[in-house]
């Protein structure tokens, strides 16, 4: 599933959404949330390829891991999983650069945030996040797991290390969620720079 919805304490000034490929199933929206009279920002909210892998998948590699079957990890069925983490990192890809289009022609002070399925080292991560701040690095503390897939750590079982999957980007000054953020002026010279690189 990959719908969209917002719930806003705040009036919304105006909306729009935007296609973010070919099939029309993935979109983000963006919105002018006015806080006060002088005080407005852009939230811009999305919902990005899933990594399709499924129960039974997710089962299998329990199976694999429980076994420790090396033989395992030659069979067609890790093949296909490993292609469709492949697919899908792909067209993460491309949605992350289209976000980034849509960032770079707003205006005011900006949130992102949504469901990125992807982890903070990914490509999708770091092209959202350029020229953000992710409040979450700057405020957080330890770990954090986000993904519900995949168990956290604890002192008496040994679980896998907790995975934290990107939910949002934010302005410097609205810093208080997980997210990476940025000021209009940000948004300025990010236009101006990828103006000047389109007539060099």
């Amino acid at each position: 599933h990959a719908g969209i919805a917002v719930f806003s304490k705040y009036p919304i000034d105006s909306k729009k959404e935007y296609n973010l490929g070919n099939s029309g199933t993935y979109k983000a929206a963006s919105m002018l949330v006015k806080v006060n009279d002088k005080q407005k920002f852009t939230l811009l909210t999305t919902h990005l390829q899933s990594t399709r892998i499924g129960d039974k998948d997710r089962s299998f590699i329990d199976e694999v891991k429980q076994k420790q079957d090396i033989k395992a990890l030659e069979s067609s069925k890790v093949k296909n999983i490993v292609s469709k983490l492949s697919e899908t990192a792909r067209l993460r890809a491309i949605q992350a650069n289209r976000i980034d289009e849509i960032k770079k022609s707003l205006d005011q002070p900006l949130i992102i945030c949504g469901d990125f399925n992807d982890v903070p080292g990914s490509y999708t991560y770091q092209t959202i996040k350029e020229g953000m701040s992710d409040p979450f690095t700057r405020k957080g503390f330890g770990l954090s797991r986000t993904f519900r897939s995949i168990p956290s750590r604890s002192r008496r079982q040994r679980a896998p290390l907790p995975l934290r999957m990107p939910a949002a980007s934010s302005s410097a000054s609205m810093a208080s969620c997980f997210c990476a953020g940025r000021s209009p002026s940000s948004a300025a010279s990010a236009r101006r720079s990828s103006a000047s690189s389109q007539f060099a």
